[in-house]
């Protein structure tokens, strides 16, 4: 993923959040590896780094600490029936708040 975006104005404007410095790259078969990683290299103009195979990105567990840690947050007092209004959802990474980036911490310090 090479950054997220935030829509400002739909159609028309975004807000880049997070644009990476570099992304790794696997690739099946893995002969084109070098090839594919040129193309994203072209298509981002973020430089790609090619790994030997998915597994190594598999083991990577930012997505395994961050989202349950943020998610925790959403829900640590939900009586199990309400809902949030539309205009009022919470923003998975903008709105962090310390409750959900304390739980992200718990995760990381464990792992």
């Amino acid at each position: 993923m090479p950054f997220i975006c935030k829509v400002v104005n739909y159609g028309k404007d975004i807000n880049i959040i997070g644009p990476k410095k570099h992304l790794y790259l696997a690739s099946y078969p893995l002969e084109n590896v070098h090839y594919a990683s040129n193309a994203l290299t072209h298509c981002y103009f973020i430089p790609t780094i090619p790994i030997p195979g998915f597994l190594n990105m598999t083991l990577c567990p930012s997505n395994q600490i961050i989202h349950p840690g943020r998610v925790y947050g959403f829900f640590k007092d939900w009586d199990g029936q309400s809902t949030f209004e539309a205009s009022k959802m919470p923003k998975l990474y903008e709105d962090l708040d310390e409750v959900s980036a304390q739980e992200i911490q718990y995760l990381d310090d464990e792992i």
